[in-house]
């Protein structure tokens, strides 16, 4: 459902462990995981901001939110 929905353009952010120094301008390859193993679709996306340290938000330490778009 999440893959699915990054390829229609819907979701448009993504929470991930912050543990591979994001930067804005990066470009990601998402793959699609069925729960068991990887289907072999994927999807590259580019990183346009990032939030990080806003536990105020919310946004547990070590984590952050990648704003992204379709390349």
């Amino acid at each position: 459902a999440y893959f699915q929905a990054v390829w229609d353009g819907r979701k448009k952010a993504e929470l991930r462990k912050d543990d591979r120094d994001y930067h804005a301008g990066d470009v990601l390859i998402l793959r699609e995981w069925d729960g068991e193993e990887y289907t072999g679709s994927g999807i590259c996306v580019r990183v346009t901001h990032i939030l990080r340290n806003c536990a105020e938000y919310g946004l547990a330490e070590g984590y952050c939110i990648l704003s992204i778009e379709r390349c």
